[in-house]
């Protein structure tokens, strides 16, 4: 014999099945309804379509800031080849006597500016990135989170629809339409005919 407990708090509305009769183990015994847990279902369901749209928003925002801090980094690396290479000139021009030694140094120091902002560029993109990453991951895990809270809604709106679990006879409906039960409260019992 099988007790058939409540999945979920509910009120009866309607015994599919009377006592007597063959089941088998999917037949839908009883039918019970809950509003909230249905209510509840629906604002899961908004939640999780509400978080994955603001997954694919922040994506998309930084993904644009990740790409707007890689151009930074490609100009002042441009900028400082391009002052290297001045640089590198005005050594030799200086080395001829063809310049002042004051344009010298400042085209060095103008390349060595330029190589720590190309140094600094780079540490803050590579900062951006693991960021984005970081922000990424934790939206994901909220979705996870909202999906599983989905998840469980559904199976206890599904547990609202009372199934006999085992192939028998049902033997007996312990409730009645209309009477509220809570999780747990026997509904109803079952025999296998082969241990009767």
């Amino acid at each position: 014999i099988r007790v058939i407990p409540a999945a979920t708090d509910g009120q009866v509305e309607r015994v599919v099945v009377q006592p007597g009769t063959d089941v088998g183990s999917d037949s839908v015994i009883l039918e019970l309804s809950n509003p909230e847990l249905q209510l509840a279902t629906q604002d899961a369901e908004f939640k999780l379509k509400a978080g994955s749209a603001e997954l694919e928003r922040q994506t998309v925002q930084l993904k644009s800031e990740l790409l707007a801090q890689e151009s930074e980094v490609a100009k002042v690396e441009a900028d400082y080849k391009q002052a290297v290479l001045h640089a590198n000139a005005d050594e030799e021009l200086n080395a001829k006597g063809l310049i002042a030694p004051m344009t010298q140094k400042l085209s060095r120091l103008t390349a060595d500016e330029l190589a720590n902002r190309y140094r600094i560029a780079k540490e803050r993109m590579q900062f951006a990135r693991q960021s984005m990453e970081a922000q990424l991951a934790s939206q994901r895990a909220e979705i996870d989170q909202l999906r599983a809270t989905l998840e469980l809604r559904r199976s206890q709106v599904a547990g609202l629809q009372v199934r006999a679990g085992i192939a028998g006879v049902l033997q007996q409906v312990s409730v009645e339409v209309g009477q509220r039960v809570l999780s747990g409260a026997p509904l109803a019992r079952v025999a296998e005919p082969t241990h009767l």
